[in-house]
Parts: structure tokens; C-alpha cells; sequence
């Protein structure tokens, strides 16, 4: 899957793969995203492998679905919360392949700049990255 050249404004999510806590065994690999635009988006950069909304799941289970082969390069504008990127990927299954190049996204609200976190993967970092990759540590959940 490759989603190019485009520019995101207003949303919630920027460029996103998420997958359920407690879900079935599966792959999703050669995802990627290149040359965006984000206009106010509130999770710019986004793999969140503990989606779990209203609390319908089991977090305690980690997804079994193994994600690999996933860039975000060139993606640039400004982020509608303080946390701009985050990689949260499965306890039980970590990431494999992910790549983050030329990121730079902003945050103007009071709380300060934007923030990274990163969880149960290694990424490849290339070029400049802001918010700064993977500053934050993980939360438990």
C-alpha cells in the first residue's frame, strides 16, 4: 500500500494502521506513506497496536497481528495535539522494518512542543526528525 502526495487537514488521524488488542493472528507489511501534508490533525503519525475504543476489548491480551515494512517519510505541517507521533506497537508481536525519515511536524498549544513515543519497536530513523524520534517513554497501559 502506498499513500502519496497528499495533504490531511482537520482530522483526527494523519496516516494510521491500527490493530486490536486480543485480535487474531494476521500480517499487514509494506505500508507506506510518503510526502504529507498535515494541516491540524491530531495524530499525525500513528501505529497504535493497543486501539481499543470505549474499553470493548481485552488490553491485557496483546495483538497477535505482526506489522512490518512500514515508512513514514516526508511528512511535514502542523499536529492538532501535543503527542505528533506515535508508534505503539504489539508487546507480544513488535514491529519489524519500520522506517521514519524527513519528519517535521509542529505543535503551537500551551503544553509545549510536539512529542514522540515509541513502544516495542526499533525504528530505522533517517533524515531530520522533529518532534525529536522516540523521546518519550512508553506508558503502561
Amino acid at each position: 500500500i502506498f499513500v502519496r502526495n497528499c495533504t490531511i487537514t482537520g482530522t483526527d488521524n494523519g496516516v494510521r494502521v491500527k490493530t486490536w488488542p486480543a485480535s487474531e493472528p494476521g500480517e499487514a507489511s509494506d505500508i507506506h506513506f510518503e510526502d504529507i501534508i498535515m494541516n491540524n490533525v491530531s495524530n499525525p503519525v500513528l501505529i497504535d497496536q493497543e486501539y481499543c475504543p470505549s474499553g470493548q476489548c481485552t488490553k491485557q491480551i496483546p495483538s497477535k497481528v505482526k506489522i512490518s515494512k512500514v515508512s513514514f517519510k516526508n511528512i511535514r505541517g502542523t499536529s492538532g495535539t501535543q503527542l505528533a507521533v506515535k508508534i505503539v506497537c504489539s508487546q507480544g508481536i513488535p514491529c519489524d522494518g519500520v522506517e521514519v525519515a524527513d519528519i517535521d511536524l509542529t505543535y503551537s498549544g500551551k503544553e509545549g512542543p510536539a512529542t514522540s513515543l515509541c513502544a516495542n519497536v526499533k525504528p530505522t530513523f533517517i533524515g531530520k526528525i522533529n518532534p525529536p524520534a522516540c523521546a518519550a517513554p512508553a506508558q503502561p497501559a
